[in-house]
């Protein structure tokens, strides 16, 4: 994540490409989002699309948990978001994954 000041030494120091994020933004959008679903709707981001703290901290507030596929995933993601629900899902899971999840 890079702040507006950031882009903006980014720019001038010639170091991009770079992704930049506009997390108000993003947070206005997800809180729409949320807000046109039922209730009843669980509404979950996959990590694996960006994991970036940033990005996790403001979607959290608008999401039910996050959908995770690796045990990476899942230890990044409960430091990021703790006692956040998490579905662990996809092919190929290790015991050590299956148990790191469980616990």
């Amino acid at each position: 994540m890079l702040t507006a000041r950031a882009a903006e030494r980014a720019r001038a120091l010639d170091e991009l490409p770079a992704y930049v994020y506009d997390l108000t933004a993003l947070d206005a959008h997800a809180r729409a989002v949320r807000a046109a679903l039922p209730p009843r709707v669980e509404l979950y981001y996959a990590a694996k699309a960006n994991p970036a703290p940033e990005l996790l901290a403001a979607l959290a507030p608008h999401v039910t948990g996050f959908e995770v596929s690796s045990g990476g995933e899942l230890t990044h993601v409960r430091g990021v978001a703790p006692g956040r629900p998490l579905a662990f899902g996809g092919p190929g899971k290790t015991e050590a994954e299956l148990g790191l999840a469980l616990a």
